[in-house]
């Protein structure tokens, strides 16, 4: 999923800064509605399902992408509202995508508080809370290389 949004954000280069933000709002709604329909389906159809960190779950499955796009797009932000040469924007794409995966994959503190925050296990809410929070830690992180350009 966020090898995706890393593709469109390149094509996106030079856009209107206002795409990404709208993008951002678009992806979580789209994740609000549509994961645990999607989720229910894949457990009813596969049962219980190992992630890639050998964890057996039953919602936030691999195969939901849209978590992913919208944390990628939210890392994304900052090169919005800043006009960078484009090999410095593609580096911080980069960056961003790094961070984002690192965060995510390693449930650092405050993406595992929210991932396991009671009454939000197994909700769309759920899914879409965590990517949101790595998106933002990533993009706090690039955005000091964003005013230093």
């Amino acid at each position: 999923g966020a090898v995706v949004a890393l593709v469109a954000l390149w094509l996106l280069i030079g856009t209107h800064p206002l795409i990404v933000p709208i993008l951002i709002v678009a992806t979580f709604a789209l994740g609000l509605v549509t994961v645990v329909p999607a989720e229910l389906y894949m457990h009813a159809r596969w049962g219980s399902r190992q992630r890639h960190t050998g964890q057996w779950v039953m919602c936030d499955f691999n195969e939901t992408n849209i978590d992913e796009v919208h944390g990628m797009f939210l890392a994304a932000l900052p090169l919005s509202f800043f006009t960078l040469p484009r090999n410095d924007h593609l580096i911080m794409l980069a960056l961003a995508f790094i961070l984002i995966r690192n965060f995510d994959s390693a449930k650092i503190w405050s993406v595992n508080i929210i991932e396991r925050t009671v009454g939000l296990k197994g909700s769309g809410l759920s899914v879409m809370a965590d990517d949101t929070v790595a998106g933002l830690m990533a993009a706090l992180c690039i955005l000091p290389f964003c005013l230093a350009a």
